[in-house]
């Protein structure tokens, strides 16, 4: 098979999918709106339960700092000097990544308020 057939026989596969997704969610949105649950309802569920994935994350972020004080206390001096600037590194990395979780986290509270108030 050329390459021109292979694109366009991936193409073709690819707009099936996602046509055959949008298809199902369309679906699945008409059915639980005819239980009563709005696709707001649903989006604000997803919303919720990504952002307690992202508490749930940033709290074990948090215990890995408990492990590298463990281990701080634990090692012997020249084992310590010679991980310290990697340390350091560790220990901002995993803060700016604890301070980006928690803003993430306050725009999906802010999100969910936003949804509950419509």
């Amino acid at each position: 098979m050329t390459n021109e057939k292979q694109g366009y026989s991936c193409l073709s596969a690819s707009i099936f999918a996602i046509l055959f997704t949008e298809g199902c969610q369309k679906a699945y949105y008409s059915t639980m709106e005819k239980f009563g649950v709005h696709k707001r309802d649903i989006m604000v569920d997803r919303v919720e339960e990504a952002r307690d994935s992202q508490q749930e994350a940033k709290e074990q972020f948090k215990s890995f700092l408990d492990q590298v004080l463990y281990l701080k206390h634990n090692l012997n001096a020249q084992a310590i000097a010679s991980l310290q600037s990697e340390l350091g590194t560790v220990e901002s990395d995993i803060a700016d990544l604890i301070k980006e979780m928690e803003k993430s986290i306050g725009e999906a509270n802010s999100f969910i308020r936003t949804m509950l108030e419509e």
